[in-house]
């Protein structure tokens, strides 16, 4: 892994380039270079905690100790100081910062993996620069094509709109695909250090411009992320969300106020509403209970931002609240250390939608979007083939004969998934999602993708160029505007 270029790539041309004095690689006659940014280093965690770290204005010193580091900021500020002798850094707050070179997301958690990070980062339609792997999870970088530059005559403006982008992001992550996303993160704070040993996936090319971040963004801001179609599976004993402990907890809390990001009185009261919703509560009930809800808040919102509220939650488009985002609404208002054990009676969750019976008929649409689901799920992250026979997934899924002939037919047309059927007695159906396949190969190295399309071509009865074109029509679908991944891999 070139750390090297990761470091190059972050900055950003943020720092000079050389160390204004002792300078080891300046050449001769260089010239002086104009005065630019600061970046804060440190070199544990503990250290991080209390501050006391470096103060670094060039990129000769960030290489020089990179091996020592552990965390860093990776956007640029105009200036660092020390406040005493003990190395205790000042400097890194919004106001102060110059330039942002890059989003990262931090997933809080071992339950998920860099696949999975990769799959919803591919349904997002940006992919990441570099993950990092942590001791509790990972962090995803998400480095922009060019530096967005804070002025003061536009009163931080830009600090504001990639803040709202950042939340996005995040929210993304968090609401549409049920990944452990810490929400309490700094957006523009102190994150992980890329080293040859953390880093886990990068890839250059994957870096975007801030307007389209920005268009991204806004289409973003039209859906509610109060978190959608998500909701807790009750038990056989009909346990409700309004029954879960974190509902009272939430319920008892009278200081939340408006001033942690998004997370505050306003998705509480969403939240505790779509908890109502759920549970059959009648809507004039609920008003009454937010009512005297907010009423006990010390801060508390106006009345008529209590209806529209409790009006969005029951308005049908949503069944409840993500785990994820109950739990971090927990740790920001209540405790930090909760768990979900702390939280849920029953953490039974997935992905919600009505049961096939409660509709009037089943369409092609709907058949493949349960055989998609079922790859998924039979797969893992050290194969993406899943075997079955026709049998089994008649069985499974209660699809008609013909049907499953015909969807898996639309899949493969589509460019959705690779499948062989073989018949007789050591016959059968074999699958690959087609994104899952994607996944794979970008987290390869030239040769090991050709392999690995040999394995592929093998495994479906294809030839290595067809295979080839299924998945760069794919990525084509995915960045119409980006290099195709087999450019410059021979045949």
């Amino acid at each position: 892994m070139d750390i090297q270029d990761i470091l190059d790539v972050t900055v950003q041309n943020g720092l000079i380039k050389y160390k204004y004095l002792n300078s080891r690689i300046k050449p001769i006659n260089d010239s002086i270079e104009d005065v630019k940014g600061s970046i804060f280093t440190f070199f544990s965690k503990k250290s991080m905690t209390i501050s006391r770290g470096l103060v670094i204005t060039s990129l000769e010193s960030v290489k020089e100790k990179a091996e020592y580091f552990t965390h860093w900021t990776p956007n640029v500020y105009r200036y660092g100081a020390y406040k005493n002798k003990l190395g205790t850094v000042v400097g890194h707050s919004e106001q102060n910062l110059k330039q942002i070179n890059v989003f990262y997301v931090d997933f809080d958690s071992m339950n998920v993996t860099d696949s999975d990070i990769l799959l919803a980062s591919l349904e997002l339609g940006f992919m990441p620069t570099y993950i990092i792997k942590t001791d509790r999870g990972y962090q995803a970088y998400f480095v922009l094509d060019g530096p967005v530059y804070i002025t003061r005559h536009s009163n931080f403006r830009a600090i504001e709109i990639a803040k709202r982008i950042s939340q996005n992001l995040r929210q993304y992550f968090l609401c549409q695909n049920d990944l452990p996303v810490d929400m309490m993160c700094n957006h523009f704070g102190i994150a992980r250090f890329p080293n040859s040993q953390n880093v886990i996936y990068y890839d250059k090319a994957h870096r975007y411009s801030f307007s389209k971040w920005m268009t991204w963004s806004m289409k973003q801001d039209e859906y509610n992320y109060a978190p959608n179609n998500l909701c807790i599976l009750s038990d056989i004993n009909g346990i409700k969300q309004t029954e879960e402990k974190w509902f009272k907890l939430l319920l008892d809390q009278i200081k939340i106020k408006g001033n942690k990001g998004l997370l505050g009185r306003n998705n509480v009261i969403f939240t505790l509403s779509l908890a109502c919703y759920s549970s059959n509560t009648p809507q004039n009930e609920c008003i009454q209970m937010m009512t005297e809800f907010n009423n006990k808040l010390t801060y508390p919102i106006k009345k008529n931002d209590i209806r529209k509220i409790i009006t969005s939650a029951y308005s049908g488009h949503y069944t409840g609240a993500s785990r994820h985002y109950i739990l971090n609404l927990c740790r920001a208002w209540i405790d930090s250390d909760l768990s979900y054990q702390d939280l849920f009676t029953h953490t039974k969750w997935k992905k919600f939608k009505k049961r096939r019976c409660e509709r009037q008929r089943s369409h092609y649409k709907e058949w493949q979007e349960d055989i998609l689901n079922y790859i998924q799920q039979q797969s893992s992250t050290s194969t993406v083939f899943v075997s079955t026979t026709k049998k089994q997934l008649i069985e499974s899924l209660k699809i008609p004969a013909r049907t499953l002939d015909i969807v898996l037919q639309q899949l493969k047309e589509n460019k959705k998934i690779f499948y062989s059927y073989k018949s007789g007695r050591n016959g059968g159906i074999k699958f690959a999602l087609i994104k899952q396949i994607y996944t794979q190969i970008i987290q390869k190295n030239k040769e090991d993708r050709e392999v690995y399309i040999t394995l592929l071509a093998e495994n479906f009865g294809q030839s290595r160029s067809a295979v080839k074109r299924v998945i760069s029509t794919y990525e084509e679908w995915l960045y119409p505007y980006q290099m195709n991944i087999f450019l410059d891999v021979g045949s």
